[in-house]
């Protein structure tokens, strides 16, 4: 297949795009939960449901979408995911009362499933292994891009005109990223029979999850995501009550942390082209226990405060690793619904990490959330296999 210098330019920002979005639209949830308290009148036990909800959908529908992506091709997947998506964002202007706002999530996790994996898929298909990496990391910084710019805004906005408007601004780049996808970016491979892909469909994950390959890939993507929610969910809290911090002084922390994210992601691509994906995980990893050991040793702001920026970076730099080598066990015909099977599980790690963080803090304090983040993360170092 011929690659233009144009073709690859609209590949890539189709892909960030999509990233910038679908990651921002998740990511400014939790800052906007005492908004949405307050606006619509939503009880305190129900601004979990309303977090889990969307991941919940999104596992299950990847799951179904993953199959259908091996057999429809991977750029009309990343339109009707980007353009679905795009409508039950811009549904959120309809918010009234918790069921609106718990619909409406749903369905826009069961929109994401159809994105989960897609633009990891995406790269591997088209780009040669030994530039994987990059791409990957360059993707993946439209996320912290996002975490830096789009959600501060979106607080703020969120705050003077109401929780709806940074959804909808979400969704109407995903409408102008669905038609770039349309109109300019090809298929990279070419599409399964349909027939052989659905061919003992019942069966078809049942089989992978026997593969020793995928199952410890599975492994070490719900230890990745339980680590990570475990930490971050309640690290805001903390510092605010432990440390004094601000509103104003946690904005400017995720500032930094966003820019700490996007050279994680960035550095970590180029890393593991020219050495290896092991050696991109297990150094990333090694780095995050040891910061978490610093962060129980130290008192000060200061101190806590670099360790935590550290932290998230390595946290990124972790899983740009480990997602691009998923993208390198599998082959182009079955890519899609492997990727989506592990991330799946990978919500999963998300539910439980989010939901046992709530638990610990309020009850031992967190302290015990930087434990039990440290547990996972030598489990993976321990137990992965190449």
């Amino acid at each position: 297949m011929p690659k233009s210098k144009k073709e690859i330019y609209f590949i890539q920002v189709s892909l960030w795009l999509i990233m910038f979005a679908a990651s921002g639209q998740f990511m400014i949830m939790t800052p906007l939960l005492p908004l949405f308290k307050d606006e619509l009148k939503i009880a305190g036990q129900q601004l979990g449901i309303i977090v889990a909800v969307y991941s919940f959908a999104l596992a299950i529908s990847s799951l179904l979408w993953g199959i259908i992506s091996d057999i429809i091709g991977r750029k009309m997947i990343l339109f009707i995911g980007s353009f679905f998506m795009s409508i039950t964002l811009l549904l959120h202007f309809t918010f009234n009362n918790f069921f609106d706002v718990f619909l409406i999530r749903m369905l826009t996790g069961f929109s994401g499933g159809i994105l989960t994996g897609a633009c990891v898929a995406y790269i591997a298909d088209y780009f040669p292994i030994q530039k994987r990496g990059r791409m990957n990391g360059f993707i993946y910084s439209g996320s912290a891009f996002s975490q830096i710019s789009a959600v501060p805004l979106g607080i703020f906005l969120a705050a003077k005109y109401g929780t709806y408007l940074p959804f909808c601004i979400f969704g109407l780049v995903l409408i102008c990223t669905s038609f770039m996808i349309y109109k300019y970016i090809p298929e990279p491979i070419q599409r399964i029979p349909k027939k052989i892909a659905l061919k003992k469909i019942n069966t078809q994950y049942l089989d992978l999850l026997k593969n020793s390959t995928v199952s410890s890939m599975i492994r070490g993507y719900v230890l990745i995501f339980l680590s990570l929610m475990i930490f971050v969910t309640y690290f805001p809290l903390w510092l605010k009550q432990k440390h004094n911090l601000s509103n104003n002084d946690l904005a400017g922390l995720f500032v930094i942390i966003g820019i700490a994210s996007l050279l994680g992601g960035l550095l970590s691509g180029k890393f593991i082209d020219l050495f290896s994906r092991k050696k991109g995980i297990l150094y990333s990893n090694g780095f995050i226990i040891l910061f978490l050991l610093l962060l129980i040793i130290f008192k000060d702001t200061t101190s806590v405060i670099i360790c935590i920026i550290f932290i998230m970076l390595f946290f990124t730099a972790r899983l740009v690793a480990y997602q691009t080598k998923t993208s390198d066990i599998t082959t182009g015909f079955n890519r899609g619904k492997v990727l989506c099977l592990i991330i799946s599980f990978g919500q999963l790690g998300i539910l439980i990490g989010s939901s046992l963080a709530g638990y610990i803090y309020d009850y031992y304090g967190f302290r015990l959330n930087i434990i039990l983040t440290i547990i996972p993360c030598l489990i993976l170092a321990v137990f992965y296999k190449d």
